[in-house]
């Protein structure tokens, strides 16, 4: 059947408009929401007016938390790639290598896992890599200033952050 998400305005306690799809998630900024018509079909809607304004095809997505990117896991030439797209215009701006995308606080890097639990850390801008990490887990700080990495036979360690920080 036909999946709806239904938006209400909270403070005025009226409807507003119905949207395709099962909510997934809101941008950190409120200013788009993400709704899935499939498993694999996303809908990007703009909170205000309710108009669709992208779809992007793979799993998980996530924006970024300024709300200027959307990150996606998807399956391009034979290889998981997680595919990084403007939230504004809906550009594809980079595919990189890995899956499970994360962003950094600032939205300026992300973060893609291998499935030998790798990490590598990417600019969002340019889609350079500026570090890789053997880690299973990995957070940024969220002043973006340091990253926390564990692995299966070490203690946490803390890492300051910034790419002149890896070298």
């Amino acid at each position: 059947g036909l999946s709806l998400t239904v938006v209400y305005d909270g403070l005025k306690n009226i409807f507003l408009y119905t949207l395709y799809g099962i909510f997934k998630v809101f941008s950190l900024d409120s200013r788009f929401i993400i709704c899935s018509f499939n498993k694999n079909q996303h809908y990007i809607y703009d909170i205000k007016t309710g108009k669709k304004l992208h779809t992007f095809t793979g799993v998980n997505p996530c924006f970024s938390f300024d709300g200027n990117y959307i990150a996606i896991t998807t399956y391009h030439d034979g290889q998981d790639c997680v595919e990084l797209y403007s939230s504004q215009t809906g550009n594809l701006l980079h595919r990189l290598p890995g899956i499970l995308p994360k962003f950094s606080p600032s939205g300026n890097y992300i973060v893609t896992t291998y499935y030998d639990h790798r990490k590598n850390i990417y600019r969002c801008t340019d889609g350079k890599k500026v570090h890789t990490m053997p880690n299973i887990y990995l957070s940024f700080s969220h002043d973006d200033e340091y990253i926390i990495s564990l692995s299966k036979r070490e203690a946490p360690v803390y890492y300051p952050w910034g790419e002149r920080s890896f070298g």
